[in-house]
């Protein structure tokens, strides 16, 4: 479930891997689903190995084996901006609508004050509570997805 991005439950991450064209297959047991069998490829490569393992490519010199396969990654929630303070749009559409002058079957002037009013309101709330909040990284504020290394 971790692969295809921290699916909620064994059917999602299986219908994600049917549509992503990767061959899985459920394992069930007692009555649900415990594990998820995936064709598994491993690949060479003609790499520039010796002596400086692969970082400077100038000829080829070995086949090196490497696995394709699907790494797991640590998922970190970012902050609930949503729920943290929100946007009144209904009220910016009513304001704008209102302020408009109309002719016949069309708007014929659109007053921006209102868009310019509310978006301000709404940078200056984001910048407030920005302000309060303790964070040392993007991650941290919009959330994050990093690699799990696997000790040598």
């Amino acid at each position: 479930m971790n692969w295809v991005g921290g699916a909620e439950t064994p059917e999602t991450a299986l219908q994600l891997l049917s549509q992503g064209g990767i061959p899985n297959r459920a394992v069930n047991q007692g009555g649900r689903i415990t594990h998820i069998e995936l064709e598994h490829l491993w690949v060479e490569a003609w790499v520039d190995y010796l002596p400086s393992r692969g970082a400077k490519h100038r000829q080829g010199d070995s086949w090196i084996p490497l696995d394709a396969s699907f790494k797991q990654h640590q998922l970190t929630e970012g902050a609930e901006l949503d729920t943290a303070f929100s946007f009144a749009h209904e009220t910016l559409v009513n304001d704008w609508t209102d302020s408009a002058v109309y002719e016949e079957k069309w708007v014929s002037t659109l007053n921006n004050d209102p868009v310019q009013t509310a978006l301000t309101s709404h940078q200056q709330a984001l910048q407030q509570w920005l302000n309060g909040q303790v964070v040392d990284s993007l991650g941290k504020l919009l959330g994050q997805k990093t690699l799990k290394t696997i000790p040598r």
